[in-house]
């Protein structure tokens, strides 16, 4: 793979696959004709990358294991193989093998991503044509829902925290009446407060 900078030239360096923190294939729904077109174009990149990066995992592991014969003439050291998730370490090295996140636009293309499952690949997608069908059914039914879900789904981003509510107010038997039918804009007030 070349780097691009942020114009889209290439600078001249490459990365290979584990070097990327995650990975996401977008559907490119502009040119083809159809959205199953588009759909088995993402799925034929998908099991491309899993080649890729188990092609790239093999021969780091590989490496390793010629490491360690090379050490044990020289110091009788052990090499630990270890798999945590979808990163492996070798020798104390890690090694990211992350799988790629997909848009799918085709509701029947999910049951082929199970079927393509590659030896417990854990493949992750985004069905981006039901998410923005499902905000433009909410906005539909109630015009104020457009401004939550302009909040929620802004650049900018949000994140919900849950906390115990015990934090705001005292629970337990000896929690007074007036605590115990606090409405829940009282107890929002307090957490905003805290």
């Amino acid at each position: 793979m070349h780097d691009l900078d942020v114009t889209g030239k290439p600078t001249g360096e490459t990365a290979t696959l584990d070097e990327f923190d995650s990975l996401l294939i977008l559907a490119d729904i502009a040119n083809e004709n159809d959205t199953q077109a588009a759909d088995s174009r993402t799925l034929a990149c998908l099991l491309l990358m899993h080649h890729v990066q188990k092609e790239i995992l093999d021969k780091r592991k590989e490496q390793a294991v010629m490491k360690f014969r090379s050490s044990l003439t020289k110091n009788n050291s052990s090499l630990q193989l270890h798999e945590r998730g979808k990163i492996q370490f070798y020798d104390g090295i890690s090694y990211n093998i992350r799988p790629p996140i997909s848009e799918i636009l085709d509701v029947r293309t999910r049951r082929l991503l199970q079927v393509a499952d590659c030896e417990g690949y854990a493949y992750g997608y985004v069905m981006s044509n039901q998410i923005v069908s499902s905000a433009i059914a909410q906005v539909a039914q109630d015009r104020r829902m457009n401004s939550v879900l302009g909040e929620i789904l802004s650049a900018n981003g949000n994140e919900i925290y849950i906390r115990d509510i015990s934090r705001y107010i005292e629970v337990g038997k000896d929690t007074t009446k007036e605590l115990r039918t606090m409405s829940f804009w009282d107890i929002a007030l307090r957490a905003r407060q805290h």
